[in-house]
């Protein structure tokens, strides 16, 4: 049965299009499932945007501090955190829709990133800990790259989505440390 084929009539089951991607190796499917997409990324997204807000306050030190060369505004942080977290939301759909046995091990790896990533902008901008703030994010980047590491053996695309993230995570670890050392 033809899967890729053009008006087929064929049921579109998980096992059959894993199946016919083996056989054929060059049309791959994916059919999305609606309510876990949006629920993954409404998580992600929402964490995000509420660590942004309930951080507002101290977005306003940040424009006011002493910053290192090339340290971005504060408008860009919150763009950049936003299409990451989208991205970080579809690689969480893609890691949950799959069966590998890993897949657990990478849910928990997402949820702990995520909770770490909620917090450094408490600890940066609203407590003002920049030190603390910096090993934060060393730690967040660890876990990231946990999590990418366990999305190759799941899921590639998915850990592909995630190296702009662990780019922008040593960007950061660049200008928290330069925050601390100029302030």
């Amino acid at each position: 049965m033809d899967f890729c084929k053009k008006g087929s009539k064929a049921r579109w089951t998980r096992h059959k299009i894993e199946h016919h991607r083996e056989q054929k190796g060059v049309c791959m499917l994916y059919i999305i499932r609606l309510r876990p997409f949006l629920i993954s990324l409404g998580t992600s997204v929402g964490t995000v945007f509420f660590a942004m807000l309930l951080n507002a306050s101290g977005f306003s030190r940040y424009e006011s501090l002493y910053l290192p060369p090339g340290a971005p505004s504060g408008w860009v942080l919150g763009a950049v955190w936003m299409v990451l977290s989208v991205l970080m939301g579809v690689s969480a759909y893609l890691l949950w829709q799959s069966d590998s046995p890993k897949r657990r091990r990478g849910m928990r790896l997402y949820i702990a990133q995520l909770v770490v990533n909620f917090l450094w902008p408490v600890w940066f901008f609203t407590l003002r800990w920049d030190f603390f703030s910096f090993l934060w994010v060393l730690l967040l980047g660890v876990l990231v790259a946990a999590f990418v590491r366990t999305l190759l053996a799941v899921q590639r695309i998915a850990a592909y989505l995630q190296i702009p993230y662990l780019v922008w995570l040593v960007f950061t670890a660049y200008w928290n440390f330069g925050v601390f050392v100029l302030n």
